[in-house]
């Protein structure tokens, strides 16, 4: 490559290539991403904060929509390989197309287990109607709340992930409120770490960059093809590397802070890691970069929090 107009036309022209590569229960590119490594089990007992001790090594996905766990997943996944945590995609929806929700949950059953993680739908296997700010208070709601409390409760995760609250999408918006409110009815008594994600709406003041090997990402990109309905009017599971290269530029900059030296990812995703205090929820540090050469771990170590 001698030039920047063939480095641009050799993207456009790996875009079409790409669009053409068979997705859903078609694309197999090997085994399960479950059966590919030996996690290192004993980082994250060594390393951790005491308060993290009575907890499960499991992370929980709350996604607004079916594609939302694959899309978000790549530091649960790394968690998964690095550290020997469990993975559950909590699905909140199944999508406001009540017609589309049969072929939604078999898509979404299809897309867990080629990463091989535990999948729970809510509402009886339905998912809840309605999840957007305006509906927070009403009695569904509150129903919603506490069946997430329940979960919480129940998995006593040391990682939850969900929107954040101006991630634009309503029920982005809505999950991000409802995974609040459920976290409030626990209180205290949830002493793990919360990462907002982000995906439609950028976050102002993200803490946390975290690096996404290309084998994790191409294994979120197959995984979301398996929403093969999605993909078929909107091809974005071909994107989500030029999102998450994207990341890196603005990643540098908002989580490092203004004229620093940005690291030399090719991938990466951003997020507001949260802990909570005695006075509620606050950012688990001010800036952090995780390389893809430092178990993810780390992240839970002692840290200044109270």
């Amino acid at each position: 490559m001698k030039n920047y107009g063939e480095y641009v036309k050799r993207l456009g022209r790996l875009f079409r290539e790409a669009a053409r590569i068979p997705f859903g229960a078609q694309a197999t590119s090997g085994a399960a991403f479950g059966g590919s490594f030996a996690p290192d089990t004993e980082t994250f007992c060594k390393t951790c904060d005491p308060r993290f001790w009575k907890m499960r090594k499991k992370a929980l996905i709350f996604a607004p929509h079916p594609d939302d766990e694959a899309m978000s997943g790549g530091l649960a996944l790394r968690l998964m390989r690095e550290c020997g945590f469990e993975v559950k995609d909590v699905a909140v929806t199944l999508g406001s197309n009540k017609a589309r929700r049969p072929g939604r949950r078999a898509e979404l059953r299809e897309c867990c287990k080629r990463l091989s993680w535990e999948l729970e739908i809510c509402g009886g296997g339905e998912g809840f109607d309605r999840i957007v700010p305006s509906s927070r208070g009403s009695r569904e709601w509150k129903s919603a709340a506490k069946e997430i409390a329940g979960i919480i409760s129940r998995e006593n995760p040391a990682a939850i992930f969900a929107p954040h609250k101006n991630d634009w999408n309503k029920t982005h918006c809505g999950v991000s409120l409802l995974v609040a409110d459920a976290l409030e009815i626990l209180g205290a008594s949830y002493r793990g770490m919360l990462f907002e994600t982000e995906y439609w709406g950028a976050m102002k003041s993200p803490n946390l960059m975290v690096e996404i090997p290309s084998d994790i990402l191409a294994a979120q990109v197959e995984a979301t093809s398996c929403h093969t309905k999605e993909v078929e009017r909107n091809p974005y599971h071909i994107r989500i590397p030029s999102w998450m290269s994207d990341n890196v530029r603005r990643g540098g900059e908002l989580v490092g802070g203004q004229g620093v030296a940005v690291p030399d990812f090719d991938f990466a995703v951003l997020f507001r890691a949260k802990i909570r205090s005695a006075r509620g929820w606050k950012s688990a540090f001010k800036s952090r970069f995780l390389p893809a050469s430092e178990n993810a771990a780390t992240l839970f170590a002692k840290q200044p929090w109270k």
